[in-house]
């Protein structure tokens, strides 16, 4: 990552959206990509090994099942039976989801990293559904 540092992460206390303390990384949509590409990479990068290839597989497992269908493992929503968000996005696919819209998926079988990235703290901004970015993944993944 070339824009991230630990200033760029803060504890939210508890709101009404979650009874539970929260660590918040704030990332461009650049770094973000890179992240997802290195779980693409099995954990390498320019031929070195920053995570074990056991832990991306391990952390990409789906351990429960979402009410939306996804899978759950370590941190990343997966794809169950080839869909993830309801959508066909082939084997392997996972993705992540935070406020106020933000979503990364990797999608190994087309070796394919998308990111959709809203600003903060913007008063009145719209938040991307799941469902409305699920309609969106349907478009790209058709047209790959």
């Amino acid at each position: 990552m070339t824009q991230f540092s630990a200033a760029d992460c803060e504890y939210k206390p508890a709101d009404e959206d979650s009874t539970h303390l929260a660590y918040v990384f704030h990332m461009t949509a650049l770094d973000l990509e890179r992240f997802v590409r290195l779980y693409l990479q099995k954990g390498n990068f320019e031929g070195d090994q920053l995570v074990p290839a056991w832990w991306i597989e391990q952390s990409l497992r789906p351990y429960s099942a979402l009410p939306d269908g996804n899978g759950l493992g370590y941190f990343w929503e997966v794809a169950v039976d080839g869909k993830l968000y309801g959508t066909s996005t082939g084997t392997g696919g996972f993705a992540f989801s935070g406020w106020p819209g933000h979503y990364v998926v990797g999608l190994p079988d087309q070796q394919m990293s998308i990111v959709h990235a809203l600003e903060y703290d913007v008063p009145g901004k719209e938040t991307l559904s799941t469902e409305r970015f699920a309609r969106l993944l349907s478009f790209i993944t058709t047209e790959s």
